[in-house]
């Protein structure tokens, strides 16, 4: 009996001992500076970005790169902790740079990967990789370093979820759900109902007030006025029902062309049913930009809950 005591006291007092160890290890790693390096070819972009991180305690910039196979060489040189790189690049682009990496070198840092635009081949190509993060631009510094310290550090807001799960800011996700319904990147009503949806999602009691809060906030953030941004949203969605843009019916079209543009609507219509997974009850009639906005700002907070 006095035996069996000693041994569960002996490795009680082990344990305890290596949790200590353990505390002392990572409170050490707090302490020290995340090495940093940063990828991208536009300089200016890199300057104001390495600018932004010195300001941080904590963080070290070890190096910047401005084309894919500069950077290839830089890391493996320097080996840094975290690794910012862009999607589009010379020589070597983002996702092939992190390709090589894995493939002909036994360090791969943490990587957090930068984009203009989300497309869904390159989200898709991301999450292939083992992307740790991805970020559309601009991005907030403050979110940025937070985002590295969590990242470099393991901490278990973030471990807590599948390591080699990409995660995908909001940012990037209404964009993916914008895109893939065919809304047109190139007009104000992209970006004004895309501001108005990440608005909503943080905030859904702006979807109450949509003429008075949602659209004053979106034309606030564009600089521009509140009727604009109905408009803008309005055009935008009736160009998706083809009431307006170029599947509009025309007075001089014939009835081939009708046919075909007949036909255009009802697949831009399916495929906006398909994205939302959402069925309207008429094809005719487009939805209000109050109900378009709620179906996409729900969709995407069932996915955050059913992630958290």
């Amino acid at each position: 009996m006095l035996e069996n005591r000693i041994v569960a006291t002996t490795s009680f007092l082990r344990d305890i001992v290596l949790e200590i160890e353990k505390r002392k290890e990572v409170q050490h790693m707090k302490n020290e500076a995340i090495r940093v390096f940063v990828a991208d070819d536009d300089k200016d972009f890199c300057m104001v970005t390495i600018a932004q991180l010195r300001s941080f305690e904590n963080i070290e910039i070890v190096g910047v790169a401005h084309d894919g196979m500069e950077a290839y060489g830089q890391i493996e040189k320097l080996k840094p902790d975290v690794a910012i790189i862009d999607c589009v690049m010379p020589r070597l682009d983002g996702l092939a740079l992190l390709e090589k990496l894995k493939k002909d070198t036994t360090y791969c840092p943490i990587c957090i990967m930068l984009s203009a635009m989300s497309m869904p081949n390159i989200v898709q190509g991301a999450q292939r990789l083992g992307v740790d993060y991805f970020l559309i631009k601009p991005y907030d510094a403050d979110k940025m370093v937070d985002l590295i310290r969590k990242l470099a550090r393991d901490d278990e807001e973030i471990l807590e979820k599948d390591e080699k799960k990409l995660e995908i800011d909001v940012e990037v996700r209404v964009t993916e759900i914008l895109f893939e319904m065919g809304v047109l990147v190139n007009t104000k009503g992209y970006w004004y109902m895309r501001d108005a949806i990440i608005l909503a999602i943080e905030n859904p009691d702006l979807l109450e007030m949509l003429t008075k809060g949602l659209y004053i906030d979106v034309a606030t953030m564009n600089n521009t006025y509140a009727q604009r941004v109905e408009r803008a949203i309005r055009y935008s969605i009736e160009s998706l029902w083809g009431v307006a843009g170029r599947n509009k019916d025309k007075e001089n079209d014939t009835e081939e062309v009708k046919l075909r543009k007949a036909e255009l609507r009802k697949k831009s219509i399916e495929l906006v049913e398909k994205v939302l997974g959402y069925s309207f009850s008429t094809s005719k009639d487009r939805p209000s930009n109050h109900q378009f906005i709620a179906i996409i700002v729900d969709k995407i907070r069932v996915e955050i809950k059913s992630t958290a």
